[in-house]
């Protein structure tokens, strides 16, 4: 969705190269504090299951991303109290229901963030503890 709502300006590239490189950083510190614990169970196609304990690193980052989604809003937008309250209920919705993610419009940069620090979450889970991979393959 990013690719298809994104306007390819010269302003817009600049904002996501920042993005970009402040999203890596929030992804890394999202991770720093996960525990893993290994169950000695399989899922039905045979993969080890893992459990994430999160922790409040997690927490922080995703405030921080609900935090440049509201700032960047700000840079196209008046910033009311109504427009904060709106990216935050959009940012909580998404994150409790994955599926609403496709049933609202969202700016450019909304799709960006949170793609962007999802996918290296996930590729930084993968660093940390390489079991991960085996228990995210599709069978």
């Amino acid at each position: 969705m990013f690719l298809v709502v994104m306007d390819w300006n010269l302003s817009n590239v600049t904002m996501l190269f920042g993005l970009t490189l402040v999203s890596v950083p929030i992804a890394w510190f999202q991770v720093s504090k996960v525990e893993f614990k290994r169950s000695n169970d399989a899922d039905r196609y045979g993969r080890t299951t893992i459990y994430v304990k999160k922790g409040l690193p997690y927490l922080w980052g995703w405030l921080i991303t609900i935090l440049l989604g509201i700032g960047c809003s700000a840079l196209f937008e008046t910033l009311t109290p109504n427009l904060v309250l709106k990216e935050i209920f959009s940012e909580l919705k998404n994150e409790l229901l994955t599926f609403s993610i496709f049933t609202q419009h969202s700016d450019w940069y909304i799709w960006f963030l949170s793609g962007a620090t999802s996918s290296l979450y996930t590729r930084f889970l993968k660093i940390k503890e390489p079991a991960v991979i085996n228990a995210l393959k599709r069978k």
